[in-house]
């Protein structure tokens, strides 16, 4: 009778199985798989001790405990299952253990092929911790080879009003993230029991305990064999596939020297714990970086341009490194190369009045020290062998194609008005930049409101493919110390081309009306930089700039050109090789008299001061005595009188303190002079019976022994 019954409440047991089995395997694709267990090595092995219990000092369960789960508990470090990285488990009263913030399903139901997805089953059945048992954990060891440890203390067969008499053990290793069942006292069982590991319903390793074999294609839920005190069972991760996402691409070209190599780990095989990294120039490359736990690395030095790079990533967990892992090769890019093309006379277009505002910037609404989130260009333009599609704009007259930078426009160092960071080899200084009149710049009157961003920058993309052009246009800018400046000019990209141009228009910089130091207003930066800048500098990381108004560029640092670009002016970069500039006469050709400009008499006061700033920069001394000042600077004009009434007007900036003089039809006697100002300021010199018709020359010089930087006034010659 008894053996019958047994009999009946078994195949009861196993009917329910079959049941549950059928109904859940429809819903298995809910549970996808994220990596495979199957993969992982099997081994066995006798003699194996259990942990002493009497030093385990975590509780999980106690006893008289039927169908209970664990509270989610603390691994205490990162195990990785299966290629999830988990850090918290559960444990079951039924001998059934599972990983993440869940708690395990109680369910006494032990197949493996059943949900829950993820199990980690050392002995599951229907199970009771009975009057003595309970369930504890461990954590032993130090970082990066700690061990979790889960004993249970059961009852089996299951009877929750005797004592436990089975002793089972589960071990997760740090680092290796090897799982091992160990067995102590085991008492025998009729009542079908699981062994294994899931990570999905399809995706197992079932234990056979009659034979103590494994298999990943046929799930044994009613093992019965007793287990031999000492037997142990693990599962040993595969060694990690090869990396993947490898960046830069194997193959990628134009890649900027100064790039961080990076990778993601392989999409099979067990989860690696660290990286050996190979670099280098040849196809072999040497190991740089051993055993990293990082998935990127930054060569230690700033790689060389146009240059072919070799480098492997060999992942490596507690099972082994990856094998035949490949060898990724890329091309570091070329350094600049254009021709430089200056012209004057040329018309400047304005989109102030057409051109598009700027939708968002960095640094709120500020007018000062700003820099715009992205703009888009409208195509692709090529830059240094790569594309780009948007641009940030800065304030102080320049544009970068570095949008990836978290500069506001503000910062210390980096994208702001220090335009020494244009040739500064230093990652939070400023690369991939064009940069038409970088200085410390405002908005013209500097009041914070977004309507004074809208009004001062502008963009327009404009034309058909494939020769689409795009313009960002700085209006009448000024330099924070002088307001009332108007400084007018625009960067061209050119698509297809890759061509890109300066446009100067108005370019007033000062207007004789301020003295705000002994130092120049203006000490800009005119010039495109690499992706990469260099200590000392690499020919070609930087175009620049030499000399004012000239078409003088070179790889030399130059951040303190003085003079203002003239007025309708054009410097146009074309890619290909550089044309040597031919220096001219740093001499003035009005140095003296005899080469006097001609200069026109207008009917009032100008009110624009285009065309008519001048500069006694390396002027000499022409050898007459001065009415004020040190004439050592001297330059010549001349022109032909309207009315026997007229005025001369020089306008000084900031650091140049006029002296004018006005001359007969000889330029031998002296008609009238004036130095009644300081620099930076305006000089008018009023003459009175001069003779309609007749040609009369002035002289300016600056009244000190030196010119400054520049040199720079403004004249103006006009009917009084």
């Amino acid at each position: 009778m008894t053996k019958g019954i047994l009999h009946q409440v078994v195949s009861f047991r196993g009917y329910r199985r079959v049941v549950l089995l059928a109904l859940l395997m429809i819903s298995a694709s809910i549970f996808p798989s994220k990596a495979q267990v199957n993969t992982y090595t099997f081994s066995t092995a006798t003699g194996t001790v259990l942990e002493d219990v009497s030093s385990f000092t975590g509780f999980l369960i106690s006893s008289a405990s039927d169908d209970v789960a664990s509270s989610v508990t603390n691994i205490g470090f990162t195990f990785n299952y299966a290629g999830t990285s988990y850090t918290q488990f559960s444990v079951s009263s039924n001998g059934l253990m599972t990983l993440g913030s869940t708690a395990v399903v109680t369910t006494s139901i032990n197949a493996l092929t059943v949900a829950p997805a993820l199990k980690i089953a050392p002995y599951w059945d229907d199970l009771t911790t009975g009057t003595t048992g309970n369930v504890l954990y461990k954590l032993s060891g130090t970082a990066p080879n700690r061990k979790l440890t889960v004993d249970w203390f059961l009852r089996v067969p299951k009877n929750n009003n005797q004592a436990a008499n089975t002793h089972i053990q589960c071990w997760l290793e740090e680092s290796t993230n090897i799982i091992t069942f160990v067995y102590g006292a085991v008492a025998t069982n009729n009542g079908q029991y699981s062994i294994g590991l899931t990570a999905s319903l399809t995706d197992y390793i079932s234990v056979v305990s009659s034979s103590n074999t494994s298999s990943t294609s046929v799930a044994t839920n009613s093992n019965t064999s007793a287990i031999t005190s000492g037997r142990s069972f693990k599962f040993t991760p595969p060694p990690p596939s090869c990396a993947s996402a490898l960046l830069p691409a194997s193959g990628a070209t134009s890649v900027v020297p100064n790039v961080t190599l990076s990778w993601s780990p392989g999409t099979s095989g067990g989860s690696p714990s660290s990286y050996d990294v190979y670099f280098g120039t040849t196809a072999t490359p040497s190991l740089v970086s051993s055993s990293q736990t990082a998935t990127a690395y930054t060569p230690t030095s700033t790689l060389s341009w146009n240059t072919v790079y070799y480098w492997q990533v060999v992942p490596k967990n507690g099972a082994g490194s990856a094998t035949s892992c490949p060898v990724n090769s890329f091309t570091t890019a070329s350094t600049l190369s254009y021709d430089v093309l200056r012209s004057s006379g040329v018309a400047f277009n304005s989109i102030a009045a057409i051109g598009n505002t700027i939708a968002s910037w960095r640094n709120g609404s500020n007018t000062d020290d700003n820099l715009s989130n992205a703009v888009p260009i409208g195509f692709d333009f090529s830059y240094q062998g790569s594309n780009y599609s948007n641009v940030l704009v800065s304030t102080n007259g320049f544009l970068t194609l570095n949008t990836s930078t978290s500069s506001n426009g503000a910062t210390s160092a980096g994208y702001a008005y220090q335009n020494t960071a244009f040739s500064a080899a230093d990652a939070s200084e400023s690369v991939a930049v064009l940069a038409p009149f970088w200085d410390d710049l405002t908005c013209q009157g500097n009041n914070s409101q977004a309507a004074g961003l809208a009004a001062s920058i502008r963009y327009l993309t404009s034309g058909v493919t494939p020769n689409r052009v795009f313009t960002i246009e700085w209006v009448a800018m000024e330099p924070p110390a002088l307001q009332g400046a108007d400084l007018n000019f625009q960067v061209k990209l050119y698509e297809t081309s890759g061509v890109i141009e300066f446009h100067y228009g108005t370019m007033s910089g000062f207007f004789g009306n301020i003295n705000p130091s002994t130092l120049p207003i203006y000490s800009y930066t005119l010039g495109i930089n690499a992706w990469n800048v260099s200590n000392p500098l690499v020919s070609g990381e930087i175009i620049t700039q030499q000399l004012n108004n000239s078409r003088s560029f070179s790889s030399t640092a130059k951040n303190d050109l003085a003079t203002v670009p003239a007025c309708n002016s054009l410097i146009q970069f074309t890619p290909g090789t550089y044309t040597a500039y031919s220096p001219v006469s740093a001499v003035p050709s009005n140095d003296n008299s005899s080469g006097a400009l001609t200069v026109t008499v207008n009917a009032s006061p100008c009110s624009n001061l285009c065309g008519s700033i001048y500069s006694t920069f390396s002027a000499t001394n022409s050898g007459i005595s001065a009415s004020a000042g040190t004439a050592d600077d001297d330059i010549w004009f001349k022109f032909i009188a309207t009315s026997a009434n007229t005025s001369i007007r020089a306008y000084g900036a900031s650091n140049f303190d006029p002296v004018v003089e006005a001359f007969n039809a000889t330029a031998t006697t002296r008609i009238g002079n004036i130095n009644a100002t300081a620099q930076g300021f305006t000089e008018t010199l009023n003459l009175t019976g001069l003779t309609i018709g007749s040609t009369y020359y002035v002289r300016v010089f600056h009244f000190g022994s030196s010119w400054g930087q520049s040199g720079d006034f403004a004249l103006c010659v006009y009917e009084t």
